[in-house]
């Protein structure tokens, strides 16, 4: 799941309540955002190695605003041996983040969990949800000269058909008609990215749907851009947000309420909401424990004052 469309469903989730919004997705979006200084995924989104022996990790710093590639390391990091090249990444453990992050405050902690339970929902819609085989991901259909950890795998894909009018075709069960394609690391990579940016779209017109909210690139600028200023370095802010570009055509479409292209991606809008609802339905319980946490912390300092 890309940052944009961590940034609308995390909106979502909060009922489009922007002030919220604002507040936490700096702390939603650094999983993402820190690979700049902490490199392989499987750190900040605490993957287990292929063999399922072995779980990275990492404890998310406290001061965002002096973070640095040079000391990063000052973090409790543990990188698990064995991983492969792969164009996806590993399964994620919440529970490694929950035990090895407890201590980050509380706002902050739910941020983060945020992100990864939308993670792991999204990654498990492409491996499980869409009809891709991911069963030879390790494979390669070339030779070991030719191989590069961006062409690995070998991927089937029951790709839905359409017909001349660009609807999806349908059995006598209404379930989508596919034709199986074989791709590699580089097919699948934008597939994905193609499923991303259209599930962008689908996450803008939900939210103008229930809340009137036009999220285009403007929107973006005036409020995620100021709020991972406020919570980043100027290094890490514009890093994190130099990713966030909106694709011009689907810009367009939100700017001017075009909602005409919903089933225009590679998947039908159903499949899409189906995973959305999933993942909204999730937030609601973070916050109900950020709550929880902010409140066992008020008392704890209230009653440290006390003595």
């Amino acid at each position: 799941m890309i940052t944009m469309q961590h940034s609308l469903v995390t909106l979502f989730g909060l009922r489009g309540d922007v002030d919220a919004f604002e507040k936490e997705i700096g702390y939603v979006l650094l999983p993402d955002g820190i690979r700049r200084y902490c490199g392989p995924r499987p750190y900040s989104h605490f993957e287990e190695n292929p063999e399922g022996t072995d779980i990275s990790y990492m404890h998310f710093p406290l001061n965002l605003k002096t973070l640095t590639k040079d000391n990063i390391g000052n973090e409790r990091m543990h990188l698990a041996e064995g991983y492969k090249p792969c164009v996806l990444g590993e399964k994620t453990h919440i529970e490694a983040f929950e035990r090895t992050n407890g201590d980050l405050p509380p706002r902050y902690f739910a941020g983060v969990k945020k992100h990864l339970i939308q993670d792991v929902i999204f990654d498990d819609f492409i491996r499980e949800g869409i009809g891709l085989d991911c069963s030879r991901k390790f494979d390669s259909m070339y030779s070991p000269e030719e191989t590069t950890g961006k062409n690995v795998g070998v991927f089937l894909f029951n790709r839905p058909l359409k017909n001349n009018e660009g609807n999806f075709l349908l059995d006598s069960k209404g379930n989508p008609i596919t034709k199986t394609e074989t791709l590699d690391g580089n097919g699948v990579r934008k597939l994905i990215a193609d499923i991303e940016n259209q599930g962008l779209y689908i996450l803008a017109y939900m939210l103008h749907e229930s809340y009137g909210i036009t999220a285009n690139q403007e929107w973006f600028d005036k409020h995620v851009k100021p709020a991972l200023d406020k919570e980043y370095s100027e290094d890490l802010a514009n890093g994190t947000y130099g990713y966030m570009k909106i694709p011009e055509d689907i810009n367009n479409w939100i700017t001017n309420h075009d909602w005409t292209h919903l089933n225009d991606g590679v998947l039908p809008l159903k499949t899409y909401t189906k995973m959305y609802e999933s993942v909204i339905q999730e937030m609601p319980k973070v916050d109900a424990q950020r709550v929880m946490k902010e409140v066992a912390r008020e008392r704890a300092s209230r009653t440290h004052f006390e003595d």
